[in-house]
């Protein structure tokens, strides 16, 4: 597929989730890039086919297991799904396919501590648990394979379904309810994925490729501490390293 196929596919799958979520009561919003894409582009970034979205980590299973019986048949949910790889986080692709490229990730919208240094030690503890999880699963090559091989030896015993119940048990550490402060995703970008909570949870309906997504009132202030001045284009070589390649979709 070109990007833009890549697109149709990612915009029709949040399109889908975006009603389920609307019609079930499920909070949720753009996020990261997806954010800046329903602003800047009120669409996809024409450069970028991803698509991530935050739900708040005390009703994160429950919006999966809405999404599991309510999505249309061509898409399926992977996340611990029996007699597959255990992801930390939920991704939604097409079904019969694999969902690296293609795919919408759903990120749990985690409570944290106000001190910055708690904060560190609990986004560290969490980077842990992924990238135990990653070498557990993935194949990588390099330096970087040699040090997963490692990981991976000394998780002989250790399923990838504990180390996900692990990502969740720090995921809950600190409750989402009773905190003032959220990180969206789950790996802070030099404290600039933490927020208060209260401009994360008010959210407004905006274009997005021709329907509606939610995304926060605050977008500006958000965008601005993530991305600075996100209304400016990359350079024109950035965009155009992703618009003339060409994506491999496998099959299961």
């Amino acid at each position: 597929m070109n990007i833009r196929e890549m697109q149709n596919y990612t915009s029709d799958i949040l399109k889908n989730i975006a009603g389920i979520f609307e019609k079930e009561g499920i909070t949720y919003t753009g996020i990261f890039g997806t954010m800046l894409a329903t602003v800047r582009h009120a669409g996809p970034i024409p450069w970028d086919y991803d698509v991530d979205l935050g739900v708040p980590f005390s009703i994160y299973k429950k919006a999966v297991s809405v999404l599991e019986k309510k999505l249309p048949e061509k898409y399926w949910v992977v996340y611990r799904n029996e007699n597959e790889t255990h992801r930390p986080i939920a991704r939604v692709g097409l079904r019969g396919y694999r969902t690296n490229s293609l795919h919408v990730d759903i990120f749990p919208i985690i409570g944290v501590p106000e001190e910055a240094e708690k904060q560190k030690k609990l986004f560290r503890k969490i980077r842990k648990a992924v990238s135990m999880r990653c070498a557990k699963e993935y194949e990588y090559t390099g330096t970087k394979g040699l040090k997963a091989k490692l990981i991976k030896y000394g998780l002989f015993f250790v399923t990838s379904d504990a180390l996900c119940r692990r990502f969740d048990k720090l995921c809950g550490t600190y409750p989402y309810e009773g905190s003032k402060y959220v990180g969206m995703g789950i790996l802070p970008a030099n404290g600039r994925r933490k927020f208060e909570k209260s401009m994360i949870e008010d959210t407004y309906l905006a274009d997005y490729d021709g329907f509606k997504i939610r995304i926060p009132k605050a977008y500006d202030t958000i965008l601005t501490m993530t991305y600075k001045k996100y209304m400016e284009f990359p350079p024109e070589e950035k965009r155009n390293r992703s618009l003339n390649k060409d994506y491999k979709i496998e099959k299961l």
